[in-house]
């Protein structure tokens, strides 16, 4: 049986990919390092709102930074993020109907 502080931090862990906004800022990153500018851009998002969700998945560890002149390039932390990435579309595309009409989340 899996102990509740390893539960929480798994738990926290997929709340990284929970909201519509971190996930479309990983995903956007699957395809290379970019910018903020860049990832605002490309999630049709806000500047300001794309700095507030990436300092949450810098905080749990999902992405990296790296200094890169005068701004900060963005990555995916793990290969691994990308594989199950990959997982998820496969799971999504098998139940699409029923996570869509699903009105309990």
């Amino acid at each position: 049986m899996m102990n509740s502080q390893k539960l929480a931090a798994k738990a926290k862990f997929f709340s990284g990919f929970a909201d519509q906004t971190r996930l479309s800022i990983v995903e956007t990153l699957a395809d290379g390092p970019k910018n903020v500018g860049e990832i605002a851009k490309a999630t049709g998002q806000p500047q300001p709102n794309v700095s507030n969700h990436l300092a949450c998945l810098l905080d749990c560890g999902l992405v990296t930074r790296k200094r890169n002149g005068k701004c900060n390039l963005y990555s995916i932390s793990e290969k691994d993020i990308e594989h199950l990435l990959a997982v998820a579309e496969k799971i999504v595309a098998k139940h699409y109907g029923r996570l869509a009409a699903c009105t309990r989340q």
